[in-house]
């Protein structure tokens, strides 16, 4: 007799939309056709989605004016439970078919390379940060209220509505300061019109850097708000008896497995501030991968705006590490969303004896990133990697 499998209960996904600045509900739930949506370290990409605007269904509502690009924010709640939002950036009407299609991108990282560390006081005014041994928790939470705090006739345009818990540290300190001889100013400084995004990236990626993401939550009132996280050196949850367990076959449907060494170097130099004989630089240089019979191939990258030394080899060493190589990329499927999030380490296991043809291939990945397709059936693609070191700094 065969015992038939409880069948898995599909999730309700609903898409709300807020207004950009004042974070009011525009709409509790728009009928839109969505594609997938991903959710990364580093981001949380775009999304697209489509509308029926002829149907009377979708008439009824307002869908026009709340799915405004640059004004509304389109949120994806599973069960209630916001699982991304993103900015609509992009509208498009085809009358033939009488489909609107939308798309929406990550709204923090969207914003905040739209939002420039600036003198405030128009031409001839300046404006700097700086930082003298802060920790970088502290200095990464001072740029983001920076970039909110712009007030125009008294309100508050660049508001993100992010909250940030300050007793978080890291227990490094950086130094980000006005030097006395000018030639070693680490400071942000107003007249360079960078984006704040690039200043937190930046800060991020040095060698003893961090990792960061902005998760979305509605509070009690229902106000769309969102969190910071914030890990050193990275975020989610480490390997443990309570990890996550991902099976081939089981509860993997399917994998890929890419290996890719293009883009790897064993040499990085970062150039720095000033130009040909007098350009200040540094260098990082793999030795165990030269020592291990790999290749020398060597790579520089441009910071022009640095001009302390120690700082150009961080960066040099936060490059080398993310180029170390072969990198493996694998990515898994499964039937619906796992338990986990972006950070997190999980346990596979693959029994696939074309590919791991002395036995089963078992090992701890993170995951860092998730593409969850709603309908019909919810499915999840995750994207895993293995951890990866730094490099000795040349000598």
């Amino acid at each position: 007799m065969s015992v038939t499998p409880p069948q898995r209960r599909q999730p309700a996904y609903s898409y709300a939309t807020y207004d950009a600045v004042t974070g009011r509900r525009l709409s509790e739930h728009i009928p839109l056709a969505l594609g997938s949506y991903e959710r990364a370290l580093g981001g949380g990409g775009t999304v697209e989605g489509s509308l029926k605007i002829r149907d009377p269904r979708v008439r009824m509502r307002d869908v026009l004016g709340a799915t405004t690009p640059r004004r509304a924010e389109l949120w994806i709640l599973r069960d209630g439970v916001p699982v991304w939002d993103g900015m609509i950036v992009t509208r498009r009407y085809a009358a033939r078919s009488g489909v609107m299609r939308i798309q929406a991108a990550d709204t923090v990282r969207w914003r905040l390379e739209r939002l420039l560390l600036r003198p405030r006081g128009g031409p001839g005014s300046t404006r700097n940060l700086s930082f003298t041994q802060v920790d970088q928790f502290e200095i990464f939470r001072a740029l983001l209220a920076d970039a909110q705090s712009v007030a125009i006739d008294n309100i508050f345009p660049a508001d993100l509505r992010v909250d940030a818990d300050d007793t978080v540290m890291s227990g490094v300190l950086r130094d980000r300061h006005v030097s006395v001889d000018g030639e070693t100013d680490s400071s942000y400084q107003g007249y360079e019109f960078n984006d704040y995004l690039k200043y937190l990236d930046d800060l991020a990626d040095l060698v003893d850097g961090f990792e960061w993401r902005v998760d979305p939550y509605l509070t009690a009132a229902g106000e769309a708000r969102r969190r910071l996280v914030l890990g050193y050196p990275t975020i989610g949850r480490l390997p443990g008896p309570d990890t996550h367990v991902l099976e081939y076959p089981g509860t993997i449907t399917d994998y890929e497995w890419d290996e890719d060494a293009s883009d790897t170097a064993t040499y990085v130099a970062s150039l720095g501030a000033g130009e040909e004989s007098e350009m200040r630089w540094s260098e990082v240089i793999d030795r165990r991968a030269l020592i291990d019979g790999n290749p020398l191939l060597e790579a520089a990258v441009s910071h022009k705006s640095t001009s302390q030394v120690d700082t150009l080899t961080a960066q040099a060493g936060a490059e080398l590490a993310r180029r170390r190589g072969p990198v493996e990329i694998p990515a898994v499927a499964v039937v619906g969303r796992p338990p986990v999030a972006e950070g997190d380490w999980v346990r596979l296991r693959i029994s696939d004896p074309a590919r791991w043809p002395d036995g089963p291939m078992e090992r701890h990945v993170r995951v860092i990133g998730m593409r969850t397709t709603p309908a019909p059936t919810e499915t999840t693609t995750l994207q895993l990697e293995e951890a990866r070191g730094h490099a000795e700094p040349a000598a």
